[in-house]
């Protein structure tokens, strides 16, 4: 029996752009939406190009400062842009951990994040006002 991974071959530039349409293949399959995945593709392209990385190498420093900076307009974006970017990337990795190519998705929050969060909403607290 052969791998069902065994054509994503990660050690090339060829071989991420391989993965990457495999994903947007799956993708279109399971959403029947061919817009989805045009709007992935663009933003995946996006992505990576100006990161730099290949997606071995993406830390979520990468991908929260992406989301959340400029885009192609020079504007900032909206909170919808910013849901869609991280749920893209997301779905890529997730695509990528099923396919046994990453461990980790970097979109995750950290367990130190989490940690911050609860924290921080367990300090805040507010006097009881008396009647």
């Amino acid at each position: 029996m052969t791998s069902n991974v065994a054509y994503l071959d990660e050690s090339t530039a060829a071989g991420w752009e391989r993965t990457l349409y495999a994903f947007l293949a799956e993708k279109e399959r399971r959403s029947g939406s061919l817009r989805t995945v045009q709007s992935y593709q663009r933003m995946l392209h996006d992505f990576f190009g100006r990161s730099g990385r290949t997606p071995d190498q993406v830390q979520t420093q990468d991908v929260f400062t992406w989301a959340y900076g400029v885009g192609l307009s020079g504007r900032q974006p909206s909170s919808i842009t910013i849901g869609a970017r991280l749920a893209c990337v997301s779905s890529f990795y997730r695509f990528l951990i099923r396919m046994k190519v990453v461990s980790i998705n970097p979109c995750d929050p950290s367990p130190a994040c989490l940690g911050f969060r609860f924290r921080s909403e367990a300090v805040v607290s507010y006097p009881k006002h008396s009647s």
